[in-house]
């Protein structure tokens, strides 16, 4: 038994593949898992800073302006009943299946990445204890922690939106792979990265300046089909077409790997598993689940380098494919949840106050124009000829805090020096 990648439908967060042997038969996932306390979240853990007043974390002899949680506990990811009535309606009406029978997902090799307010905290180079294989439906341990250096620029610079979001809440994303079974659809294809980025400069250029900004699911089928047509990605189709009805997911697919492929450090793409149910529901009757943002910054860049991709992508017999999924931790925090909350920063208050909230959101929206005007300034420097491509983009690294840079250092006398992200660049 095995899923059909060509055979899916999907409601309220709910992806449901049909069997490729059973017609009867679905292999359901939820892409969002609502937490329920003691239901679904058995256990549920969190320790945070720098949410709320500004939390100063020293490492050696550094201190970072730093942001992140530690979310540990035990969870049972699955659907609830709700959400199970609603697929199997939504099966029966697309499939015509009068008794549709639900068998959980499994998923291997899965990796996981904490987020609040539906922005991604810094987790690079941490060891983390949360199962490499999850079945659905089944209870596990987790613990996720962000470094002492997961600072405040790292998050300002890889949100989407400098507002935070009006319900702001931990969440855990969860990215794994999965066995499907496909219709015959093979494609050779070749692909440069100057090329695609001159169409998405040519299309975007004028609706963004800086930072990241998301498209939707349809506007990326739409990219893709467009660019397959006009050649600016080029494709031989063995088996299959770019007909979108029957072949929608295979070229979101597609279109994911060849940006991943393109792009390996994600300076310029970015995909990450949709944080909201009523962000999957809306963008297509199949929720693919990712969504892809791209880097404004490099909008007024051309690239040069000679960075191509060259592949023969084929979704015929079994094979495995990577599927998004998220668990929100937004369970309130009161007088009777109060016990599952710390912030180490403030241990009067566990709980996110609206106060908090209010703070952080300033310190974000301030550190956000801080970096625009930074920015402005490298790109300037890049398109005066001061700058190499390399050295606008390490500076931008630097200036979104891909690079880890302390907020300050300790001086000679013991007092506190501000640092520049710029100062650790070299000319």
């Amino acid at each position: 038994m095995a899923p059909k990648i060509s055979a899916a439908t999907s409601v309220r967060g709910v992806v449901a593949y049909q069997d490729e042997q059973d017609s009867t038969v679905f292999h359901y996932y939820p892409q969002i898992a609502e937490a329920v306390l003691n239901e679904t979240l058995l256990e549920f853990n969190v320790k945070y800073w720098g949410i709320g007043e500004r939390h100063l974390a020293k490492v050696g002899n550094e201190i970072f302006d730093s942001v992140g949680a530690t979310l540990g506990g035990k969870a049972a990811i699955d659907i609830t009943s709700e959400q199970r009535g609603e697929i199997i309606r939504q099966i029966q009406h697309a499939f015509n299946v009068e008794a549709p029978k639900l068998v959980p997902l499994a998923l291997t090799d899965v990796q996981v990445k904490p987020y609040f307010a539906e922005n991604a905290l810094y987790l690079k180079d941490m060891p983390q204890d949360f199962p490499s294989n999850i079945q659905f439906g089944t209870a596990f341990n987790y613990l996720i922690e962000s470094p002492q250096n997961s600072q405040l620029a790292f998050y300002a610079g890889a949100a989407s939106d400098p507002k935070l979001t009006a319900d702001p809440s931990f969440a855990i994303a969860i990215v794994g792979n999965a066995e499907f079974v496909g219709d015959p659809w093979k494609v050779e294809v070749f692909a440069e990265l100057k090329k695609i980025w001159s169409y998405i400069k040519e299309k975007f250029s004028g609706s963004v300046n800086y930072g990241w900004f998301k498209v939707g699911q349809a506007d990326f089928q739409n990219i893709m089909v467009d660019m397959i047509t006009s050649k600016e990605i080029f494709t031989d189709f063995k088996e299959g077409s770019i007909e979108t009805e029957q072949y929608g997911r295979q070229i979101l697919e597609m279109g994911k790997d060849i940006f991943n492929n393109l792009d390996t450090e994600g300076e310029f793409f970015k995909f990450e598993p949709v944080p909201k149910v009523d962000e999957v529901s809306a963008l297509s009757i199949f929720g693919w689940g990712w969504s892809l943002s791209i880097n404004g910054s490099y909008l007024s860049m051309e690239i040069k380098q000679e960075i191509t991709y060259k592949n023969t992508i084929i979704y015929t017999g079994r094979f495995k494919r990577q599927l998004p999924a998220s668990m929100s931790l937004g369970i309130g925090c009161n007088k009777d949840t109060q016990q599952h909350f710390e912030d180490i920063t403030n241990l009067k208050e566990r709980c996110i106050t609206q106060d908090k909230i209010d703070k952080f959101r300033k310190r974000v929206e301030d550190e956000f124009a801080k970096q625009e005007a930074k920015k402005k300034i490298a790109e300037d420097a890049y398109l005066s000829g001061k700058l190499t491509f390399e050295q606008y983009r390490e500076r931008l690294d630097s200036i979104s805090g891909r690079i880890a840079t302390a907020a300050f250092k300790i001086g000679d006398n013991g007092d506190l020096l501000e640092n520049d992200p710029l100062d650790f660049v070299e000319d």
